[in-house]
């Protein structure tokens, strides 16, 4: 297990422990003893019957001993080193937090993503942005760089699903966004990321179908690598 980063050892040792642990209750019964016939003898041909079982079942699901290249020993109990790095990779792959996204709400000024655009993640191809109900993805036309994007309100195409793209009716005084009323989903612009107008604060427009059109909305915006899943039809 050389190699291993710190925090995968402690993740591999608790679930070890748990492993060991478990096993030894299994081997263990509560209660009153069992009548059977034949008194001792009956009862030490039964266990012997219990041991051969459980060293054909180990054999059968976690290998054979300690000379085998696919197991390791931990504590007399052999783990196949796949099962065991299964269990490691599930454990880690939950307790590690989701990314914090590449931009909020907070940054809503030109001044702002001048600098913020300095931090988009290599090899980042589209920018997916949440407000609310609404999910909108955008990536630059043309030649355009994502920085060039960030700070215009005439450099983006949209897209609804990141697959199927088009390049909406655009307004100005916005970072990003559309002209009023091109979107058909029952908001008046598509989400805009900030302005080049000073009272104008934050982002805007909708949270939800229907809803009012305001700034002061809240979201999130992710930088992918890659296009999402299209969903099944």
């Amino acid at each position: 297990m050389a190699g291993w980063p710190t925090w995968s050892m402690g993740v591999a040792g608790m679930l070890l422990v748990w492993g060991v642990h478990t096993s030894a209750n299994a081997g263990s019964c509560v209660g009153a003893k069992p009548e059977v016939e034949g008194g001792t003898h009956g009862v030490a041909m039964m266990q012997r019957d219990v041991q051969q079982q459980k060293a054909v079942i180990a054999e059968e699901t976690i290998g054979t001993g300690a000379d085998s290249p696919d197991v390791v020993e931990v504590n007399g109990l052999f783990i196949k080193k796949e099962v065991l790095a299964n269990m490691v990779a599930s454990q880690v792959a939950a307790a590690i937090p989701d990314p914090p996204p590449f931009a909020d709400e907070e940054i809503g000024t030109l001044l702002g993503w001048k600098r913020r655009c300095q931090r988009v993640p290599e090899g980042t191809i589209m920018l997916k942005l949440t407000m609310g109900d609404f999910v909108d993805y955008f990536k630059p036309t043309g030649r355009h760089s994502l920085c060039d994007m960030l700070t215009s309100h005439n450099k983006h195409q949209w897209s609804s699903d990141g697959i199927t793209w088009v390049q909406p009716d655009y307004s100005t005084g916005h970072l990003g966004g559309s002209a009023k009323n091109w979107p058909k989903d029952g908001r008046e612009y598509l989400s805009i990321w900030g302005s080049t107008i000073p009272e104008n604060h934050g982002w805007c427009c909708s949270n939800k179908r229907d809803g009012p059109t305001s700034f002061h909305q809240i979201g999130t915006m992710e930088a992918l690598q890659e296009p999402p899943v299209a969903a099944a039809p």
